[in-house]
């Protein structure tokens, strides 16, 4: 499948006790795979004028050096380099000398900067019936590089094809690959839960040293798609090698309800690293590597895509760095990711608080009027008010968002808010909402309802035991057939 792609996941077991290349690029010294995969702190790279086919077709050495140093400044010790097997990239069955030599340079500028490369082969290829010409181009890419210390890993190639052609494929290059690569440990990826099931049992009897899962999930069901396929993949280490979300402003691949603007959607990005990296360290995973290094410019993908996948990047197209990336620093020099949510309302885009969503559906008749309010406040200075909402029997409004802290089946959690009432009417309240690994809902925990009538700040505690076969949890500030305004602050979960 070709598509731009942003983030890796990178799992890893101790079991696993390959002796790889050291992960430093100037020690010869062998690693265990596991000590490897544990200190890998990857990004993936692409110039941000020149995204795919045109990195190499526009080769542009200076470029890749200013940011590879910026790169390695930043704290990463390796980037992600995909190479396209086409004509005039990295000519398929057989490279030119030119074309290899922009590889050459790529290497040594990375080793250069103290990083490591992850090397993906046979991009934009789908010839899986030709295994001659398939060793052939790895022959002429990989054999020279046997043993490199500069290169961590070789992914065979990114997101298989899982037909059966393809899949017969991969079990032939995989061992092909480790026969020639002088020990570097050797991956293949994929995207979907349900393609990498099909993608390990199609490999298990030739399976990589480890795998790689790209993860892009941004709707609550993250840690449940990251512990299905750490399970899946068994005894074989695992990786996270893509994952990422895009800041445009118009991201309709956005969770739904979340507002369409760019402080917003920055804000969300940052939300969705912690959630994402708050889930590989309780999965017992190493850092999972974004997607991508910078945003790309209008002319940089060379072929029609999504306006949302310009806007991926850690760094603006200026240069600049996004919210993320300061959190992201923080991880990179041993940090653990935070797993508040905006508890206070006091980060707002300028009409609504950031990572609070809205829930309403006028063709079922719930509405409400949402907003941050910033003369209102239990604590801080600002807080989340609802008022006019609609009574529907179909749902009520609600502000919500997933926590980042993992749910688990018969655990009982407790969800608390303060609440204060102008002329309220109706029902106001909180509560959590629990869903399967699929995202069916479940049932839902509500606290009693807030008092009617113009009142100050009173606590609201909802507390419920997941239910069996939880996945995901909704936490909620509910509000129904209120005349009034109800604002909401200080919301905690655990």
């Amino acid at each position: 499948m070709i598509r731009p792609v942003p983030f890796l996941l990178l799992i890893l077991l101790v079991s696993c006790n390959k002796h790889v290349s050291n992960p430093n690029p100037g020690s010869g010294d062998a690693v265990p795979l596991s000590t490897l995969l544990a200190n890998t702190k990857e990004i993936n790279y692409y110039p941000a004028q020149n995204g795919w086919t045109n990195m190499w077709k526009n080769w542009d050495s200076a470029t890749v050096q200013t940011d590879f140093a910026k790169i390695s400044a930043q704290g990463f010790t390796s980037v992600r380099i995909i190479l396209q097997a086409v004509d005039s990239v990295f000519d398929y069955p057989q490279p030119t000398a030119a074309e290899l030599g922009k590889l050459t340079t790529l290497i040594s500028i990375a080793r250069n900067n103290k990083l490591g490369i992850h090397l993906t082969l046979f991009d934009f290829w789908q010839s899986f019936q030709d295994l001659n010409g398939s060793q052939q181009w790895m022959n002429a890419v990989v054999k020279p590089l046997a043993g490199n210390a500069a290169i961590h890993e070789i992914e065979l190639i990114n997101e298989i094809d899982t037909s059966a052609v393809a899949i017969k494929w991969a079990a032939n290059m995989i061992p092909y690959a480790k026969k020639i690569d002088g020990g570097i440990p050797v991956t293949i990826s994929e995207y979907d839960v349900d393609r990498m099931q099909l993608l390990v049992n199609g490999l298990a009897a030739t399976p990589p040293d480890f795998y790689s899962y790209h993860e892009y999930n941004t709707d609550g069901l993250l840690y449940s798609d990251l512990s299905r396929v750490k399970a899946m993949t068994g005894t074989v280490p695992l990786f996270i090698g893509e994952s990422g979300y895009s800041t445009y402003p118009q991201n309709q691949s956005s969770p739904s309800g979340l507002a369409l603007n760019t402080t917003s959607q920055e804000a969300y990005q940052e939300y969705f690293y912690r959630y994402l990296v708050n889930s590989t360290l309780d999965l017992g995973l190493p850092l999972p590597s974004p997607w991508i290094y910078s945003d790309f410019a209008s002319t940089a993908i060379p072929y029609s895509t999504t306006s949302d996948q310009y806007y991926f990047g850690m760094f603006r197209l200026d240069g600049s760095a996004k919210p993320v990336m300061a959190t992201y620093q923080n991880l990179l020099e041993g940090g653990k990711p935070s797993t508040l949510f905006n508890n206070g309302f006091e980060q707002g885009d300028g009409r609504l608080p950031v990572l609070w969503r809205i829930y309403q559906n006028a063709a079922l008749g719930f509405t409400a009027t949402f907003a941050r309010d910033s003369s209102v406040a239990h604590s801080g200075v600002a807080s989340a008010a609802i008022s006019h909402s609609t009574q529907s029997a179909s749902g009520q409004a609600s502000f919500y968002l997933n926590p980042i802290e993992p749910v688990s089946p018969g655990t009982t959690y407790t969800l608390s808010a303060w609440v204060k009432g102008a002329g309220a009417t109706g029902s106001n309240g909180i509560s959590m909402a629990w869903f399967d690994e699929n995202g069916n809902y479940l049932s839902q925990d509500f606290s009693p309802d807030a008092p009617s009538g113009t009142f100050g700040w009173t606590q609201l505690v909802a507390t419920g035991v997941a239910p069996s076969g939880t996945a995901m949890c909704e936490i909620h500030l509910n509000s129904q057939g209120n005349t009034g305004t109800v604002w909401f602050d200080d919301v905690t979960f655990n």
